[in-house]
């Protein structure tokens, strides 16, 4: 319980509040939206006889009334306790918490830990001992159950009416999927959209009955969307055939929204009409994207345009999945090779991998053998058929079930899923990984991590957090961190959660909806005196150059003289620090420089130039982070200018005797930043790569150079950039000074090495003097 009142945990002891499922690491309920970040509406259904939701409140209130003499009530006139008059309603319905009405003209109350304003004068309430806490008696008007509301899509309790459903081996326990697990929680799809590339659909068949369908003729642009060879009709059928309707087969994710496009026809279909496909389905709200075809050509796996589109469907946010071939051998087809497309392959129902299924790229597996779904050839036709292209949409069903329940669950996200709940037995166990990926999809586990709450852990550097705090989330809500409040530690002011002990990259207020599994938070600290920037707030200006994205704390006070960065990026003067560049080769002067390394060059060149003098005692430090205060006045000694001239202090937590002062000065004036807010600057955190963009495309304009060169940012992660910093990121990109990472990664937040810094600031140096 959340108070230690009058009450004591009586709510506890009667089983009173919320029901569902348990946190697997945490142990919480799952109704206790105060403490696990809320409910996505999962558990929000009549609890079965003999569970923990058949309680006897009224017994309860009876027991309680005996317990508050604190309230001072004195029995009516009628000899009925005051206190049992306040409930109304049936306090034995299923419900979820309770809700409090006050009385006209009653005191406004400090709405407290376990209870919440519905609309003005109505409140709810997690327990009974909440609500009663809210105001006195003699001020609260009523108070009844918060009943719970569903859906009248109501889970399917045994098995669907479908009259071949008993055919459909691959949708039951054993070595199919156990689709009932999904169905029984009431997780049909409901609010995703799933696009189906490929042959078309015959919408008119029985089994779609009643089903949304969209679709597009990707081919050449028109409405035609006929199914000529009955492929499409029979993978949406597997998808979203209306289930429990007494017709044909049971679909696994039939209230999912579907979206049909045609990519082949007859004869065949080309990588210009899947590109075309791809994007389409993307740009108008696929949360998933189907594709039961490939080829194994190796020049698709390198076709930049085919790259370009899975890219862009994933930087929307869809979950790609697709079938991984029929060949039975290790030659690899495309789509479903690319690294970011989950690619299936099919077992047959004695749970052995299907002897036609590709022995690589898979990533999880499908029944793919004897499958059942709608024919093209009349409205209440069936047909059943085998290979990886029927496998496919099982498991693009269960991401749409994934999608239904989190918009933000990506495809890494989804395939993360996949690994945790998947099952290798039987035949599996000791199969190649590239044959059998992680195993069999299993929907039980996988519906089971999907919908139960994650716990949340806490690294607080000998700090203290407020009794109460969210401990646990769901995938459906996420969950508000403590916020300042709720944090402390003597001689430090909190300064942000951060999802990794370096402390790098930005600071979160939040699991955001659609995060996934165990979760832990380390507290950053600064010390007394600074005070961080509102991590909710865009940095000064709309970003500028020194923004932190709308989620870095602010920067430490000034450093100590003793730190090494100090002295070792500030040489005595310009001259001298050019001075000491000449002295040789960087490998001889640097000892943690190799010769061979992929950096070298760079850092000679830098180093040549005067703009980077090393960290101290022989050291460049290759892999240590560059800082803002490095950064700017790296930029600032490729300006040339005279340290002598710039003078003043601009920010608070910059001192002008300061190593790096006069460069933020220099800076300041000539618009390259504009400091974190709070009149801070923030010289001692790393500095992102999104705001090394923005400084260096403001610097760069104001060297005279064209700002307007730019190119799309069609990244895995182009979501992630900050709105202030996306114009700067296209033209760093588009001008060749920043790339991306390995796995068509931009990382817009996340942070530079030096020696990485140093390949940035050679390609600026080389692109201001025209040599780029």
């Amino acid at each position: 319980m959340r108070g230690s009142g009058k009450f004591g945990g009586l709510g506890s002891l009667f089983g009173i509040g919320a029901f569902g499922r348990a946190c697997k690491a945490c142990g919480q309920d799952r109704g206790k939206r105060a403490a696990c970040g809320g409910i996505g509406g999962l558990a929000r259904r009549p609890a079965p006889a003999g569970s923990l939701n058949r309680h006897r409140p009224t017994a309860f209130l009876l027991a309680l009334a005996l317990c508050l003499p604190a309230f001072g009530a004195t029995a009516s006139a009628e000899g009925g306790d005051p206190l049992l008059s306040l409930f109304s309603g049936d306090m034995d319905a299923p419900h979820d918490g309770y809700l409090v009405m006050l009385k006209e003209g009653a005191p406004q109350p400090a709405v407290a830990e376990g209870a919440e304003e519905v609309v003005e004068g109505l409140y709810r309430a997690e327990t009974l001992e909440d609500a009663l806490g809210l105001a006195a008696p003699g001020h609260i008007e009523a108070i009844e159950p918060d009943y719970s509301v569903w859906l009248y899509d109501e889970p399917i309790a045994g098995d669907p009416s479908d009259s071949l459903y008993g055919q459909q081996w691959g949708l039951k326990d054993g070595y199919g999927i156990n689709a009932s697990a999904a169905w029984r929680l009431g997780l049909r799809g409901g609010g995703a959209t799933i696009a189906v590339v490929d042959s078309g659909v015959r919408d008119t068949h029985e089994d779609f009955e009643g089903l949304a369908i969209s679709t597009h003729n990707a081919i050449d642009g028109s409405t035609s969307y006929s199914d000529e060879i009955g492929h499409g009709t029979m993978v949406s059928g597997i998808i979203s055939a209306q289930t429990d309707n007494g017709k044909g087969v049971a679909g696994i994710a039939d209230k999912a929204a579907m979206m049909s496009v045609k990519m082949f026809g007859a004869g065949g279909g080309r990588e210009s009409d899947l590109i075309a496909g791809i994007k389409y389905a993307a740009d108008n709200g696929a949360d998933v994207i189907n594709m039961s075809l490939g080829s194994t050509a190796a020049a698709m796996g390198t076709s930049a345009f085919l790259k370009a589109a899975v890219n862009g469907a994933i930087a929307k946010g869809a979950i790609l999945v697709a079938a991984v071939g029929n060949d039975g051998n290790a030659t690899q087809s495309w789509p479903a090779s690319f690294p970011n497309v989950t690619g299936v392959g099919s077992i047959g129902s004695g749970g052995s991998l299907s002897s036609f299924s590709q022995r690589i790229s898979v990533d999880v597996l499908a029944p793919g053998e004897g499958m059942h779904g709608p024919s093209h050839s009349g409205d209440s036709a069936y047909t059943q058929g085998a290979g990886t292209s029927f496998a496919a949409p099982v498991v693009a069903a269960m991401a749409g079930i994934a999608k239904s329940v989190s918009k933000g669950i990506t495809g890494a996200g989804f395939e993360a899923l996949l690994e945790r709940s998947s099952k290798k037995d039987g035949a599996l166990s000791g199969g190649d990984a590239g044959a059998v990926g992680y195993g069999r999809a299993d929907m039980a586990a996988f519906v089971d991590w999907l919908t139960t709450a994650h716990a949340i852990s806490y690294v607080l550097n000998d700090g203290q957090l407020s009794p109460g705090a969210v401990d646990c989330y769901y995938t459906s809500t996420g969950a508000l961190l403590p916020g300042a409040s709720s944090v402390g530690k003597g001689g430090a002011v909190f300064a942000g959660w951060y999802d990794n002990p370096g402390l790098s990259g930005q600071a979160a207020s939040a699991v955001p909806a659609g995060a996934l599994f165990e979760k832990t938070f380390y507290a950053k600290w600064l010390p007394t005196g600074a005070q961080p920037a509102n991590p909710s707030e865009p940095p000064a200006g709309g970003g500028g150059g020194g923004g932190g994205g709308g989620g870095m704390p602010a920067a430490p006070v000034e450093k100590e003289p003793s730190e090494p960065e100090e002295a070792a990026e500030k040489p005595a003067s310009e001259d001298s620090g050019r001075a000491a560049a000449s002295a040789g080769s960087v490998d001889e002067v640097f000892s943690d420089v190799e010769a061979g390394s992929w950096y070298r060059d760079y850092v000679q060149a830098v180093y040549d130039g005067g703009y980077f003098v090393g960290t101290g005692e022989g050291s460049f430090s290759p892999d240590g982070e560059m800082t803002r205060a490095m950064f700017i006045t790296v930029l600032g000694r490729m300006a040339k200018i005279d340290p002598g001239s710039y003078a003043g202090r601009i920010f608070d937590d910059v001192r002008p005797s300061e190593w790096f002062g006069p460069y933020v000065a220099w800076g300041y004036g000539s618009g390259i930043i504009d400091g974190m807010g709070e009149g801070l600057f923030g010289g001692g955190l790393p500095v992102t790569r999104e705001q090394m963009a923005v400084m260096a495309y403001k610097y760069a304009v104001s060297a005279g150079l064209d700002g307007s060169r730019a190119a799309p940012l069609d990244f895995v992660d182009s979501g992630d950039v900050s709105p202030w910093a996306s114009d700067a990121l296209m033209w760093a990109y588009g001008s060749g000074i920043m790339q991306g990472k390995p796995g068509n990664i931009l990382d817009p937040g996340g942070t530079a090495t030096r020696a990485e810094v140093a390949a940035i600031v050679v390609r600026l140096d080389a692109l201001l003097a025209g040599r780029a």
